[in-house]
Parts: C-alpha cells; sequence; structure tokens
C-alpha cells in the first residue's frame, strides 16, 4: 500500500506528532509513505495534486482547501481521508470566529467529500457532523519512549511551575497573574518558567521566558516539577488535544489545568493531576502540589502509565494503522 500526506507545513506540531510519529512503523509494515509539505504557490500544489492517483489512498492532515481545489484531489484520489485535531471550521491564523461562513463551508464540504474522517476528540467529532460509520476519534500520540521522567530531588522549596506552549496561546496565561503574586509570597522560592516561541502580552507575569527549541524540549521539560494547562472555554479550545497535557505527564509530571474540553478526559481531579477553573482553585491546588512531595511523586507516576496505556505512539499505532487498511479496502460508496 501507498499512502500520500498532504500537510500545511512539514514542521508544525500537528504533522510531526499525527503523521511523522507513524513513518518508521507504517514503513515496517512495507507501507510506502509520502509525506508532501503543500507549497503556497498554486502552481506548485497543482503538481502534487496530479499525482495522487498513484497513492492507494490520500490523508489530508488539518489544511481547508477552495472548492476547486478539493474537487481535483478528490477526482485524483482512489480514496481519501481528513484527520484533524483542532477547531479548523471556527478558526484561521489567530483569529477566532465561530460564525466563519467561508471556513465552515469549506470544512463541511471536505469532510461530505472524503471516504473517512480522522478526529483528535470526541468534540471535534461532534461538530464534525457526520455519520458514525465515517469518523473515528484518535487522540494525538505522544512518544513515551523520548519524553521520559527524570528523578527529581524532592525535598526543599525550590519548585518550578512549567507551561510549555505557542506564542499563539501564552495569552491564556494571563488569568493567573494574581495567582502566582499570591504564591510566590506564600512560597518565596517559587519560580515560574515559561517556554514558547513568544512571550508577548505577559510581561507582568515575572516568569522565567525560554525560547523554545526543539532539541531542548526534554530537558526544559525535566526542569519543571509541576506542569500546567490553563484553557479559557471557547469553541477553539474545546477542540484542543490536550497534548501539552500527554507531554508532562509522559515526562513524569504532575499536572494542573482547566476543565475544559478533553482535559476533562486526561486529568481524573487529585488522582493524576488537579482540574481548576477559578482563581482561588488553582491557588489551592498547586499549594498542595508546591508542598507535598509525596502528591507530585504519585500523581506524575499515575500520570505517565496512563499516557503509556491511552496516549502513547505504541498505543494508538495499531487503531492507526487498522484504520488505515479498512478504508484503503473500503468499496465505492
Amino acid at each position: 500500500m501507498e499512502i500520500a500526506f498532504l500537510v500545511s507545513r512539514s514542521d508544525k506540531p500537528s504533522t510531526k506528532f499525527r503523521i511523522k510519529s507513524y513513518l518508521p512503523l507504517l514503513a515496517e509494515e512495507g507501507i510506502f509513505a509520502t509525506v508532501f509539505p503543500l507549497s503556497r504557490k498554486i502552481l506548485g500544489r497543482w503538481k502534487i495534486f496530479h499525482y495522487l492517483n498513484k497513492y492507494d489512498l490520500v490523508l489530508i492532515q488539518k489544511k481547508l482547501f477552495s472548492f476547486g481545489e478539493l474537487a481535483y484531489i478528490r477526482h485524483r484520489s482512489r480514496r481519501l481521508v481528513y484527520d484533524f485535531d483542532d477547531a479548523v471550521m471556527f478558526k484561521g491564523g489567530e483569529k477566532l470566529n465561530p460564525a466563519n461562513p467561508l471556513r465552515q463551508k469549506r470544512f463541511y464540504k471536505t469532510v461530505r467529500f472524503c471516504d473517512w474522517i480522522i478526529a483528535g476528540n470526541s468534540y471535534l467529532q461532534k461538530e464534525a457532523g457526520v455519520p458514525s460509520d465515517r469518523i473515528s476519534v484518535l487522540p494525538t500520540p505522544v512518544d513515551t519512549d523520548k519524553y521520559l521522567p527524570q528523578k527529581k530531588n524532592n525535598s526543599g522549596e525550590k519548585i518550578t511551575i512549567g507551561w510549555l506552549g505557542s506564542k499563539s496561546t501564552v495569552n491564556y496565561l494571563k488569568p493567573l497573574i494574581p495567582v502566582f503574586s499570591e504564591l510566590r509570597a506564600k512560597f518565596p522560592g517559587l519560580k515560574i518558567k515559561l517556554i514558547s516561541d513568544g512571550f508577548q502580552g505577559i510581561e507582568g507575569l515575572g516568569a522565567i521566558q525560554k525560547i523554545w527549541k526543539e532539541e531542548e524540549e526534554i530537558s526544559d521539560l525535566h526542569s519543571f516539577d509541576i506542569g500546567i494547562m490553563p484553557l479559557p472555554n471557547d469553541p477553539w479550545t474545546n477542540g484542543k488535544c490536550g497534548f501539552k497535557l500527554l507531554q508532562y505527564q509522559a515526562a513524569g509530571l504532575p499536572v494542573i489545568c482547566s476543565p475544559v474540553g478533553i482535559n476533562q478526559e486526561i486529568v481524573t481531579d487529585n488522582v493524576n493531576g488537579f482540574l481548576a477553573d477559578t482563581p482561588q482553585e488553582w491557588i489551592e491546588k498547586l499549594s498542595h502540589l508546591i508542598s507535598s512531595s509525596g502528591s507530585r511523586i504519585r500523581m506524575g507516576k499515575i500520570g505517565r502509565k496512563r499516557t503509556i496505556e491511552k496516549y502513547s505512539v505504541n498505543a494508538i499505532w495499531p487503531h492507526f494503522f487498522s484504520l488505515l487498511k479498512r478504508v484503503a479496502s473500503l468499496a465505492d460508496r
């Protein structure tokens, strides 16, 4: 079997984790897979589209096309799959617009044209609005053989609360400014560390700011004692797949997150982390983890175990591979 993956860019997280994670495993199964980052130039894209009939299956990763391009892709593809792990029908770039008719029209035409849909969570599955016999939910996998825990010195008061994310989500930290202010007064040795590609708008956070580098991501996670994921509650954030939490947990960290979307599936309150909604809840639950090395160790171990069992590449791969084989062998609709 030969598969073509159509992606916006090869360096995007969705491509890296939802497509590239599986390439070595596909090769082991004798599957020839090609990842096509799509040129912004129309001619370059159409050259790729023209050769799609050579593949048994074409998978579009999250990108939405114009009607003309989509129709041609459908015409040239024997079997067509659409995979998405964000609420792409609501947001383009940094702009959230739940009532954007163009994006919604493109999205619903895409899912209608495809033979199968892969959604990153149950919220996205529902928003796709396609029959249950044409859609599957597959979480974004984390490589738990790469993201490994590091033994920590859990004595003393020097605790680091860490956040890893992109500049497009850094503003989600703003509501925690008063939370961190109160925690610093209570725990003088506390550090807040942020890893991102930009920090504009959160100057009042008083945090260590480090520019994200792929080769340093694991060591950055090891510098955290607690991982956090605050989120507002809106159509875009409900579509997120909680990958930040999975990275923390794979590294053996206890987590605290907002009870939004899939976060409530990944984290069971007071088991592998905490759910915190109000500023007071954030203060209380962070205070508990800062004070209790036993809770940090216990929750970190449970979180890693759950991540290996439910969200690792090895756990999700059999479902992904089985799905691709099943779609490739579908009878014509």
